[in-house]
């Protein structure tokens, strides 16, 4: 597969993103455009530096982009753009650097599916039929009363959004953000429609997904994320936010840098394999971005057709991924 990731981070801020002291860059076309004077072009965690002409690439339109960026004030506070491979394009917004880590919002989803992933390419977990109340139980300290209804839920069915719990109508829904336990709001709703019917984007689903990965991998998102895609891809510098009762949020909450990012678009750019490692298998990332209950959603993430093949898409206040 011809590899293209182009990621564009846009963090929302108070106030516009300045650009910090500025100095000249030289391109390969001999265009010069402004740039910070502390400006790092030495390789960054595995990614060789390359000039856009080098791979094919006119620097005509990134100079614009730029340029537009810092004439229009817009809160722009990464842009990376990796081409075969190689980072041709690194630009952040003035106090920011390559270490610094944002929120990833609604990426913190997909995160969260590829950690299931994982499990499936272990062995472990069999099958995304598998009903989420066999995790549920076997977890245990959950009212029972609040497991009544689901019987019928799928793994699935949470992955593609379609749990029919109405997540949307449901008036406590943002509870899930600061509630003691995460798991409790996400089970709270009925289920009212049948499962895998109705897409309904909701965080609660992808708790209750993350309930199936902590009753099969034996621990917390975070512990499981650090003993294996953390750790493979070498994030560094995360967060995840931490329920008071030590669960994590699964449907956002996660916090990481840039080059992370561009790591985690290039594994499923490489049919789940990075650096010889293979994480995930050909035929999960194959399920992930089939459509399920929406014609636009997978499992935890968004496709979307560009230039005439489709893409993962992952966006949520202003976090964009095209890979």
């Amino acid at each position: 597969m011809r590899i293209f990731l182009f990621l564009i981070w846009v963090g929302w801020i108070l106030s516009c993103a300045s650009t910090g002291r500025e100095g000249e860059v030289i391109l390969g076309n001999s265009s010069r455009f402004l740039a910070p004077k502390q400006l790092n072009r030495t390789p960054f965690e595995g990614f060789p530096i390359a000039l856009p002409e080098d791979v094919g690439l006119d620097s005509t339109p990134l100079l614009r982009l730029s340029k537009s960026i810092r004439e229009e004030g817009l809160e722009v506070r990464s842009l990376l753009i990796v081409k075969d491979g190689k980072l041709v394009m690194e630009r952040y917004a003035g106090g920011v650097t390559r270490n610094h880590n944002h929120s990833v919002y609604s990426v913190t989803k997909t995160v969260t599916s590829t950690l299931l992933g994982i499990l499936n390419f272990e062995g472990i977990l069999k099958t995304v039929n598998e009903p989420v109340m066999n995790s549920l139980l076997s977890l245990g300290n959950l009212p029972f009363p609040l497991l009544e209804g689901k019987e019928s839920l799928r793994l699935r069915d949470v992955l593609h959004m379609a749990s029919g719990m109405r997540w949307s109508e449901f008036p406590e829904r943002e509870d899930i953000r600061t509630a003691e336990d995460p798991l409790i709001i996400a089970l709270l709703p009925e289920v009212k429609d049948k499962p895998g019917t109705k897409f309904d984007y909701s965080n609660g689903d992808s708790q209750l997904a993350a309930a199936v990965l902590e009753n099969k991998a034996g621990m917390t998102l975070l512990h499981f994320a650090e003993n294996t895609l953390f750790s493979w891809l070498d994030f560094k510098g995360y967060e995840w936010y931490t329920s008071p009762s030590g669960r994590q949020t699964a449907g956002f909450g996660l916090r990481l840098r840039p080059i992370d990012m561009v790591k985690f678009g290039t594994l499923y750019l490489n049919n789940g394999n990075y650096q010889r490692k293979k994480i995930l298998k050909l035929d999960w990332i194959k399920q992930a971005i089939k459509p399920g209950a929406s014609q636009n959603y997978g499992y935890q993430l968004w496709t979307h057709q560009f230039e005439g093949k489709k893409r993962l898409w992952q966006t949520e206040k202003g976090v964009s991924s095209c890979m």
